[in-house]
């Protein structure tokens, strides 16, 4: 069975009339990279139906960026543990004595 997919709105997204082309503002055209791949990605549609897949998208980059900072996060950690050891370590040490240089 082919399916026909309409305007909610009651719209065409383009249409020819009197030697124009009348387009609805919300028709955008994206242009990139498929995630899924990698293929050049230039496809026109109403904006509103390219917003489910632009924050599918979005959610995946912030994922990404959250697993950045979490591993930030830990190598920061570990550094101020090494630092915090080194100054524990040299307050356990006895004071060593400087001379003069004269």
């Amino acid at each position: 069975m082919e399916i026909k997919i309409t305007c909610p709105l009651g719209s065409q997204c383009e249409t020819a009339k009197d030697g124009y082309i009348e387009r609805c503002a919300w028709n955008v055209e994206i242009e990139g990279t498929s995630s899924n791949n990698g293929e050049e990605i230039k496809e026109s549609r109403c904006a509103m139906a390219w917003m489910p897949l632009l924050q599918i998208e979005n959610t995946a980059k912030t994922i990404g960026i959250n697993e950045a900072i979490c591993s930030a996060r830990e190598e920061n950690i570990k550094r101020q543990d090494m630092g915090l050891s080194l100054q524990i370590q040299s307050m356990n040490q006895p004071p060593t004595l400087l001379k003069d240089i004269n």
